[in-house]
């Protein structure tokens, strides 16, 4: 419990410290960055201290790194006594009440993420079944005991880490700076890094509603929407969990059912063309929690948010000079690395993230120049130069990193494109995947939840298009056209039903795929546009409405033919985002900043699950494995954050269920010169079964504006009208105009009380997953065994656990002491490894196949050659041999202990792992002081002297 206190006590003293920085970074956001001060202030803290200790001014210690929050504090008060705009700012901002409340939602969310998820970890004992926990907590460790920079690999004899190790250095740093170790600072990290992403979830949707005015509780209520989707949302695979294997009977352990884990949070099994399952990998955040890995795109999230809110500014506030303002000066300097140590953050915590939301980054200060003042050729001048100096940036704030970091990725070349310019040096790296490509129905279990509202709002604004774009004037079709097109409308009603017949069979066979919906939605929207009275010529006055129609359906049909089921759906969100984006880019003053933001973040989304579905790195895996994984986390990422916003534009939609008309009175009335109501058929029935007769007003043809109005029973001017004939000129009585207005509300309401209620009904589904799946993994919260992470360890090996421990403190006890450590080598989701996990030594190679990923420029002997020596150096009798292998990889200390004995009788759940004769493990007693000795369990630590 103090654990905790100290680190959430930790983490508000570098917010506070930080948010006049912060003010002045986010000046244009409607929160002034308050909701992002705590990440950066640790961003900025771990920065100052990395650069002291890479430089060998200071050693990387607690004392650096409290200096470095001095530093950060004595620049801060130096921008509130040096600018007194940001002081007068400072005071105005926290003057207001709408403020202050949003202040204390956003505290109260981060200390409720905090507690729960802390809560949460406290119930779960396991430290690594099958995940990546232990060379994230191995990173974490070595950087939290080292006295050096660059922080050493404990999995490859004590080498720099070539890996964005950024994550684990900003929770290594906290724990320089608490005084407390890696045990504890696992699972506080946990709770940490969930509740700074919620916050920083909150503080950017949030800014998206406040920039359409609003204020108070409708920012809230969205900030919130936006943290529970991000974050604690699941999946919708529950759905088909259930549908597979049914409900279990009431009053059972885990009612309704038991969660499919690896199927339902990650695992694709989806078939190729050829049959061979994909094995694809598409994790969500809430799933990350729930395992307790800590993994770099966690921390990333938070610094995605903090990207994405500085480069939503430029929507803001377009200008000259977009990013810098002055050229030239020290403001110019200031921003520029600000933006770069922002935008370098991605790169230094989850490299994979950095192009995209760099780019992302990069376009939105394009539209901010070209919004500017100035001429196209200027504007994109500056635009370019800026671009220039945020990429140097990047590279310049985080030097000792880029300057180190190793290709991860080894060149493969391709037979028969070696020779081929440009194409020949990609093929090396990248391939394309032609056959192997995702269900819609995965696709749909994973990002269902946020493509309803996303959909919903793109449908409103088809719907405005679609009043937009009416061409008048187009001739009636001849009458033996139309009676072809009704024939061609039976035929298509025939397709349509027998693609229904098919679709239900497939549900009851639980195969969901595009074939499922393909056929009726080609089948009845063909029998609509040809059949429903109307609609055929209302096409016809939308031309290019309906060519976009039809190659969105044609795209679903290739996309059968070619088992690419995604290509329709990805594809027409891409282009209906570009097309809504055009749309609002040229409309005359133009202030829908939120909203193009949204749109833009939805087609990034849907490009890069594209992406992943075409091209794929070729890594050690060469597959599309960490593609998808990687993409389709920034997906759900995008997805989330634009589906919490849009769901609250479409609850604001002012909804047009029907038919809008417009409606001119014929004399004008007190107060009024000129009234505008929308009626419709529906309307005019309504008055005339209610027995309303005059005044009379014409009623014309209109869809522009949303014009509220009240009209007051008593108000009866002459009746008028002006009778130029058709059914688009009745004559209806202007009394009655209330209680067509209430009318329409009431369907208006209902229509928004069914969508809320389906959108209700799919995150309760969400909800429910990470609901279930910690009362699995807790046993229902049976057993609550503390937030010392290492807690697993002393109850499985406790001899080995015991040996650990001492070997920590003693190394910890003088930093001189500090070398490799030989242990028992094994393969990847081991429990070998676990001597460099829980002391922060390196040992000569840890999980092999990791080291394979992360270290692409090396060839795969140099990793394998010193794995295999390692069990070499256990198992020979040979005192000479054993001892210049030891020397040869620079071995200070050999372990020995319950899984090198084979002394395994508290554990067994670790399996039959190699182990050695007794008469081997003796040889290191010979030529080596013994510094650790539990004869019971044949427990030993050897070192060099």
């Amino acid at each position: 419990m103090l654990e905790a206190l100290n680190w959430y006590a930790l983490i508000l003293l570098l917010g506070v410290i930080t948010l006049p920085v912060s003010f002045l970074a986010f000046r244009h956001l409607p929160d002034r960055g308050f909701s992002f001060s705590k990440p950066l202030g640790l961003l900025l803290v771990s920065l100052l201290a990395w650069w002291l200790a890479n430089l060998k001014w200071f050693d990387f210690t607690a004392l650096t790194g409290w200096l470095s929050v001095g530093l950060l504090a004595l620049f801060s008060g130096g921008l509130l006594a040096v600018i007194s705009g940001l002081r007068r700012d400072f005071k105005e901002w926290f003057r207001q009440r709408a403020n202050l409340k949003t202040v204390l939602a956003s505290e109260l969310l981060f200390l409720a993420g905090y507690a729960a998820v802390l809560n949460l970890r406290s119930f779960i004992l396991d430290t690594n079944s099958w995940t990546e926990r232990f060379f994230n907590f191995a990173f974490i460790n070595s950087i939290a005991t080292t006295t050096t920079l660059p922080p050493p690999d404990p999995w490859f004899g004590g080498q720099p880490i070539n890996y964005y190790y950024g994550s684990h250095f900003l929770l290594g740093m906290l724990c320089k700076l608490s005084g407390l170790g890696a045990d504890f600072g696992y699972t506080l990290g946990m709770g940490l890094v969930f509740a700074l992403g919620a916050q920083a979830c909150f503080g950017l949707v949030g800014n998206l509603v406040a920039l359409t005015g609003r204020k108070g509780g409708p920012v809230i209520r969205t900030g919130l929407l936006g943290a529970v989707f991000m974050l604690v949302a699941g999946n919708l695979t529950l759905v088909r969990s259930v549908l597979q294997n049914g409900f279990l009977e009431w009053g059972s352990k885990f009612w309704p059912t038991v969660l499919d884990i690896p199927g339902l949070t990650g695992f694709i099994f989806d078939k190729d063309a050829a049959g061979k399952p994909a094995m694809l990998l598409t994790e969500f955040p809430v799933n990350s929690y729930l395992k307790g890995d800590l993994q770099a795109n966690q921390m990333d999230v938070i610094f995605i948010l903090l990207a994405l809110g500085f480069g939503l500014q430029f929507l803001v506030f377009p200008r000259r000079w977009a990013l810098v303002g002055k050229p030239f000066s020290w403001q110019a300097l200031g921003a520029v690395l600000l933006g770069g140590t922002l935008l370098g953050a991605l790169n230094f915590i989850n490299g994979v993230d950095f192009v995209p939301f760099f780019g992302f980054t990069v376009l939105l200060l394009g539209l901010g120049e070209l919004r500017g003042a100035g001429r196209w050729p200027g504007k994109v001048g500056r635009w370019l130069l800026q671009v220039a100096a945020l990429a140097a940036a990047t590279r310049l704030v985080y030097l000792f990193y880029t300057t180190s970091y190793g290709n991860m990725v080894k060149a493969k070349p391709v037979e028969n494109l070696e020779q081929v310019p440009v194409i020949g040096w990609l093929s090396q790296y990248i391939a394309l995947s032609l056959t192997n490509h995702t269900n819609l129905s995965e696709y749909l279990w994973q990002f269902g939840l946020f493509l309803f509202p996303i959909i919903t709002f793109y449908g409103l604004l088809v719907g405005r298009l679609w009043q937009e774009e009416r061409q008048p004037g187009v001739r009636p079709l001849p009458r033996h056209i139309r009676a072809w097109t009704r024939i061609a409308g039976l035929e298509f009603a025939f397709i349509g039903g027998f693609g229904l017949v098919l679709a239900v069979g497939d549900v009851r066979e639980h195969d969901f795929s595009l074939r499922t919906v393909v056929f009726p939605l080609l089948g009845l929207a063909g029998a609509g546009a040809t059949l429903w009275p109307g609609l055929w010529e209302k096409l016809r006055q939308r031309p290019r409405l309906t060519l976009e129609a039809m190659a969105g359906l044609l795209l679903f049909a290739i996309g059968v033919v070619l088992h690419f089921e995604l290509l329709g759906i990805l594809a027409a969100l891409v282009y209906l985002s570009g097309r809504f984006a055009g749309r609002y880019l040229e409309k005359s003053g133009w202030r829908l900043n939120a909203e193009f933001f949204a749109v833009l973040a939805v087609a990034i989304a849907a490009a890069l699950t594209l992406c992943s579905e075409v091209v794929y790195v070729r890594d050690v895996m060469d597959s599309r494995f960490n593609m998808v994984l990687k993409f389709w986390q920034e997906a759900w990422l995008l997805y989330s954050l634009s589906a919490a916003f849009l769901t609250w534009r479409v609850v604001a939609w002012r909804w047009e269920v029907i038919r809008p008309a417009r409606v001119t009175v014929g004399r004008p009335l007190p107060l009024l010169t000129r009234l505008r109501l929308r009626l419709s058929g529906f309307g005019f029935t309504l008055l005339r079964l209610g027995g309303f007769q005059p005044p009379l007003v014409e009623e014309g043809d209109g869809s522009t504006g949303w014009v509220a109005f009240s009209v007051s029973e008593n108000t009866r001017p002459p009746a008028t009208s002006l009778g130029r004939g058709g059914p688009a000129n009745r004559v209806i009585p202007l009394s009655g105009a209330k209680v067509v207005a209430r009318a329409r509300s009431r369907v208006a309401g209902w229509a928004r009380r069914f969508w809320l209620g389906g959108l209700a009904v799919l995150l309760i589904i969400a909800l429910m997953v990470p609901v279930l799946y910690s009362r699995q993994v807790t046993l229902n919260f049976s057993t609550r065994y503390g937030l010392n992470s290492e807690d697993w360890y002393a109850r499985t090996l406790p001899a080995d656990y015991a040996a650990t421990t001492f070997l920590k403190n003693y190394v910890g006890q003088d930093p001189a002491r500090r070398g490799i450590v030989l242990e028992n080598n094994g393969l990847f989701y081991s429990y070998n490894g676990r001597v460099s996990v829980y002391t922060g030594l390196p040992t000569v190679v840890g999980w092999a196949n990791h080291e394979l990923q992360w270290r692409g420029n090396l060839d795969e002997l140099d990793i394998w050659k010193p794995w295999v020596d390692m069990g070499k150096i256990y198992e020979t009798t040979d005192q000479a041999e054993a001892e210049a292998l030891l020397k040869k990889y620079n071995v200070k200390y050999v372990f020995v202990g319950q899984i090198e004995n084979g002394n395994k009788p508290y554990y067994s759940n670790i399996g039959d792992y190699a182990h050695y004769s007794p008469e081997a493990l003796a040889k290191f007693s010979k030529f080596m002081k013994t510094i650790y000795a539990d004869p019971l369990y044949n427990v030993y630590i050897y070192a060099f002297e």
